[in-house]
């Protein structure tokens, strides 16, 4: 009795307002929390192409009954070119690099010897067979996006329709009656490459996962496997006199930057930016085995040979290290040369 008596002063509490009240408490909970635990970088005001990207590539996924469940890449809508009526006649050969930046390479005035092939290369090639391009940009600083934009031709900005309708680099290969092949040490299981390249006028793919070697750096098998794959099949298609579209992609400047040991320059310890350095000066050596390659082989000549990268890399400028997250400079300027020593 005394209960029911000493309760009748206490207005009975809404249930939607305890909720409303509940709703704003873990709010500023989880505000309080995120702000303590994000780690906030420098950042440029430009438009973050990668964020843009991922989400349109998400929302084409999701419109068009995808089930990749991410920002991964579809399978391609093949093209149909017209074969052309007077054969090419010299080989295309594309070399992609990943995550090399150009502000780390001697060829573009670093400090340290990360390059020396290719500085003596460039001073010692017949004037003008060799253009060095000071001002090459990615389009972005994610390999999902920039590599199917170089091979395409199709700007991230441009609809995410035409990336999987355009030609790709190969198809134009066979347009011009050339044998193609692709040679990449990386992994196609990541993000579909697998389903993207399948139908894309590839005579030859070899891969991580056609390999089957064993991961060396990051998710990708050791170059030097990739190089001796490139160099026995361009022996046979020279055996075949079949002139060639070939993309080399390699792997050693991705983070973590493993290299052999015989080949770690200079000295790891208080130098942050060493193990990266190690790796430019190892993929100086790799150009090197590729160049003399070519040159043994009497293919220099009739070789259209294009150097790129697919992004750059941060080295802690700005407080971060990668790629992804980050639009400055670092991670946007790259290297590009074209050799071609007759014209």
């Amino acid at each position: 009795m005394s209960l029911r008596v000493a309760s009748q002063n206490f207005k009975p509490v809404r249930f939607a307002k305890s909720i409303y009240f509940s709703l704003v408490f873990g709010i500023l909970i989880l505000a309080a929390f995120f702000h303590n635990n994000t780690r906030f970088n420098d950042q440029i005001y430009v438009s973050d192409v990668n964020s843009i990207s991922f989400i349109n590539r998400n929302l084409y996924n999701l419109i068009t009954g995808d089930r990749l469940g991410s920002a991964g890449l579809q399978s391609r809508n093949r093209p149909n070119l017209k074969r052309g009526s007077i054969p090419f006649r010299k080989n295309v050969l594309i070399v992609l690099s990943e995550s090399l930046r150009r502000k780390s390479m001697a060829l573009y005035g670093y400090h340290k010897d990360t390059t020396p092939f290719l500085n003596h290369w460039t001073r010692n090639v017949s004037k003008g067979s060799v253009v060095v391009f000071q001002k090459a940009f990615s389009n972005s600083s994610s390999t999902l996006i920039s590599v199917p934009s170089l091979l395409s031709g199709v700007s991230p900005i441009q609809p995410i329709s035409m990336t999987h309708s355009f030609p790709l680099f190969w198809e134009y290969g066979k347009a011009a009656s050339l044998s193609t092949f692709y040679i990449s040490s990386h992994s196609f299981r990541w993000n579909n490459f697998s389903g993207f390249f399948r139908n894309a006028g590839i005579d030859f793919l070899w891969n991580k996962e056609i390999s089957g070697l064993r991961v060396f750096n990051d998710i990708g098998i050791d170059d030097r496997k990739t190089i001796a794959e490139f160099q026995n099949h361009v022996r046979s298609l020279k055996n075949k006199n079949s002139r060639f579209a070939g993309v080399l992609h390699l792997n050693t400047n991705h983070f973590p930057y493993i290299v052999p040991e015989e080949f770690v320059h200079f000295p790891i310890g208080k130098d942050t930016q060493a193990p990266y350095d190690n790796s430019v000066r190892y993929l100086d050596f790799l150009l090197k085995e590729i160049f003399n390659f070519l040159n043994q082989e009497n293919l220099m000549e009739n070789t259209l040979v294009i150097f790129t990268s697919d992004h750059g890399e941060a080295l802690f400028e700005h407080d971060y290290i990668g790629h992804i997250e980050s639009n400055h400079i670092e991670t946007l300027a790259i290297p590009m040369f074209f050799s071609c020593l007759t014209l």
